[in-house]
């Protein structure tokens, strides 16, 4: 008997596959909790069973994976042999069957598909292992939840942190944000950031050197003087000056190596060792631009003298090039000196008098607002950054990371900066970089300092003000709130791929799950609190529902909420606060409802006997209870509950007697009938509010069901009541302390 494919168009796995695919513009179909490209299996290119296969099914198409040219740059003696190496290769048939019957006549259990395309797919797959092709379904993987808040330096220090990445600069909020963005949006564009300079830590091969490694291996670089790779060994007076440099630039994060890049989320390294001549520095940005390098970092400065009959520097070579990278889009970031001088007067370049440069002064400390005293000034330096006690990585000087100053280490942090804007915009040339930087800038306090970067803002600005929508939008009402989906561990989630976003300030989000019996609840909001901050509220969808007391707990990164018990029925989650992302993950553990102490009461007969005010002597041998509240179930579908009640006064003056019913969690009938439960007397409807019915004396029947046939808890109170609407009236003069 063939097994049955069913398509479940509602389930979560259904819902995800169809989110992602709108995400991700792949024909993303699912079986079970998989995820998979539909039409598309992996299968390996020299399997000798392809061939014959091919020759018989024209209509499948096959692509190679085979290794393409290497970019230039790369160190061509390094590359190995391709000997042994498997060769993948992606099968496309794009004209699958559209039915679940071929695939259901090939599997031998039952299986569960979102489409039939997912399941015509799974044919084709299951018809070529029948024919002995090793094949796969191409899957889809996850993205990572929620954006890093710490990175596992050397000797546990937290670049998110350091107070040159946490104090005016706001790199570490810049860093959650375009991490943010890249969970929310997808890939961002590659960019790469060339350093121009010397004393890279590089092995004779070009392997990053360190304990960790500062870099990781492998590393486009070239030695400007040799022509070719590779770029290592140490030059001038600052043996290491390059490695610093690079490190504080674009250093990969989370790898205990001692430093964290600023641009090291986004950015790949291409290093060019130079000798810090002007020829050697005009190479470097001709072959940066020729090469595709989209920022180059340039810590060297040159002064211009000015004699003899003849030009003391090549400005138009010069100009030139640095003109070429412009119009290339490339953006160009100089350190300023340490000269302690005003610019232009003292003539630098490129820090002055050369086009498509961002010259960057530094400030006397990581949280300073104002110049360190050696940093040069004045109109030609564009933005500041910290230049004082900047922490960089290990080098052959220093087993530790280790603080530095000078311009030299402002320079690449603005460049990590613009390496961060052109992820998110690869669009940006060197003018608008500039302008963005000056725009989101701070002011400084010294009169010298023009504008502070503040990475965070211009990110924003790139950015365009706000997250960006996550894949459940819109969701931002009551009416419009989405379900959460499985997560494959017994929780309900937004979304299992990625984070989620408040996109701006005020955003909300809702969404809805159902509960199918009573059952404990645990609600978990992670919060990127660096990015913004987001709260959540839970309501039920009937007001009247009886949800025990929610305990919060936590902080604002990581809050909680905990219920011991809530009933059946459809409720709601809202986030709101914003900007930020964050990951909810909501937990239900069945606590079903269990008979109450009155059971079996469920007959006239066998009613709960309750004796309101005896006159007599009271029989020791009768179980009879008082006057006083009870909390009951209605613990089956079916379930009724009858109380015999006795003993009932008959109203006297101001006095009557009452049964209430309330604090139930669905709807249920209360209804006072003759005690031989032949007749009803009075009949209401309660839930969660109360009912109140009087009693008939001197005995009566109450009997109490659902309306809806659900299970649920309530509460009851037999007692008596003052109806002040028979009491005499008061005379405040008879008052002590009246008029």
């Amino acid at each position: 008997m063939p097994a049955r494919v069913e398509i479940v168009p509602d389930a979560p796995f259904t819902l995800l596959a169809e989110e992602q695919a709108g995400l991700s513009g792949l024909p993303i179909a699912a079986a079970g909790t998989t995820l998979f490209v539909a039409d598309t299996a992996l299968v390996n290119a020299d399997d000798p069973a392809l061939a014959g296969i091919l020759a018989s099914r024209p209509d499948l198409v096959l692509e190679t994976f085979d290794l393409p040219e290497p970019p230039p740059g790369v160190d061509r003696s390094r590359l190995r042999s391709t000997e042994g190496m498997p060769r993948l290769g992606r099968l496309r048939f794009p004209g699958a069957a559209q039915s679940v019957a071929p695939l259901a006549d090939l599997l031998d259990e039952d299986l569960a598909v979102s489409s039939a395309r997912a399941a015509g797919t799974l044919a084709v797959l299951a018809d070529l292992a029948a024919q002995g092709l090793r094949v796969s379904p191409d899957v889809v993987g996850t993205l990572p939840a929620l954006p890093p808040s710490s990175s596992s330096e050397q000797n546990g220090s937290d670049a998110y942190r350091r107070p040159e990445f946490t104090g005016p600069t706001q790199i570490a909020r810049a860093w959650q944000l375009v991490d943010a963005y890249r969970s929310l949006n997808g890939p961002m564009a590659a960019v790469q950031i060339g350093v121009i300079d010397s004393g890279f830590w590089l092995d004779a091969t070009g392997i990053p050197l360190g304990s960790p490694p500062w870099l990781r291996a492998p590393v486009q670089q070239w030695d400007l003087a040799a022509d070719r790779p590779p770029a290592s060994g140490a030059a001038g007076p600052t043996p290491w000056h390059g490695t610093g440099t690079a490190a504080l630039a674009v250093a990969p994060h989370d790898d205990m190596a001692g430093i964290a890049g600023v641009g090291g989320t986004v950015a790949t390294p291409f290093l060019f060792r130079c000798d810090r001549s002007v020829s050697q520095i005009i190479r470097g940005v001709q072959l940066c631009t020729a090469w595709g390098v989209d920022v180059i970092n340039i810590s060297i400065s040159m002064q211009v003298g000015h004699f003899g009959p003849f030009d003391s520097f090549p400005d138009d070579d010069f100009n030139d090039m640095f003109s070429w990278a412009r119009r290339n889009g490339v953006v160009i970031v100089a350190s300023a000196g340490n000269d302690g001088a005003e610019l232009p007067d003292l003539d630098l370049r490129p820090q002055t008098r050369t086009p498509g440069v961002i010259t960057v002064g530094g400030l006397n400390g990581p949280a300073a607002t104002t110049a360190m005293p050696e940093s040069n000034y004045g109109v030609s330096v564009d933005i500041w950054a910290p230049g004082r006690d900047v922490r960089i990585g290990p080098d052959p000087t220093s087993a530790k990371s280790q603080k530095v100053a000078g311009t030299s280490y402002s320079s690449p942090i603005v460049a990590g900066v613009a390496a961060m804007l052109k992820a998110i915009d690869f669009r940006l040339d060197v003018d608008a970089v500039q302008q963005i930087l000056q725009e989101t800038g701070w002011v400084g306090t010294d009169g010298r300092v023009t504008r502070g970067v503040d990475a965070a803002a211009a990110v924003w600005k790139v950015m365009g003000g706000r997250l960006p929508d996550d894949g459940r939008e819109p969701n931002n009402s009551p009416g419009a709130a989405v379900p959460l989906l499985t997560d494959g561990a017994g929780g309900l989630v937004p979304n299992t791929i990625g984070s989620i976003a408040l996109s701006a300030r005020g955003d909300q989000d809702w969404y809805r799950f159902d509960v199918a019996e009573f059952s404990t609840l645990d609600v978990t909001l992670d919060v990127a609190t660096g990015i913004g901050p987001a709260f959540w509220r839970l309501e039920p969808e009937d007001p009247n529902a009886a949800v025990s007391t929610l305990r919060l707990g936590g902080d604002d990164a990581h809050q909680t909420g905990h219920a011991n018990r809530v009933p059946p029925g459809r409720y709601r989650i809202v986030v709101s606060g914003g900007p930020t992302v964050y990951d909810l993950r909501v937990a239900l553990t069945p606590r079903p409802i269990s008979a109450d102490d009155f059971e079996d009461n469920d007959t006239p007969g066998t009613g709960t006997l309750i004796q309101l005010q005896p006159t007599g002597p009271i029989d020791p041998h009768v179980i009879a209870q008082g006057p006083g509240t009870y909390d009951l179930t209605l613990d089956t579908s079916s379930d009724v509950d009858y109380f015999r009640v006795e003993d009932v006064p008959r109203p006297s003056g101001h006095r009557k007697s009452l049964v209430m019913v309330g604090n139930a969690d669905s709807p249920v009938e209360v209804t006072v009938m003759t005690y031989d439960g032949s007749r009803p007397l009075r009949t209401g409807t309660g839930g969660h509010d109360a009912v109140v019915l009087n009693l008939e004396p001197p005995k009566c029947l109450v009997r109490v069901r659902s309306t809806t046939g659900v299970r649920t808890r309530y509460s009851i109170t037999f007692d008596f009541m003052v109806d002040v609407t028979v009491l005499p009236p008061i005379d405040v003069k008879t008052l002590p302390g009246g008029p």
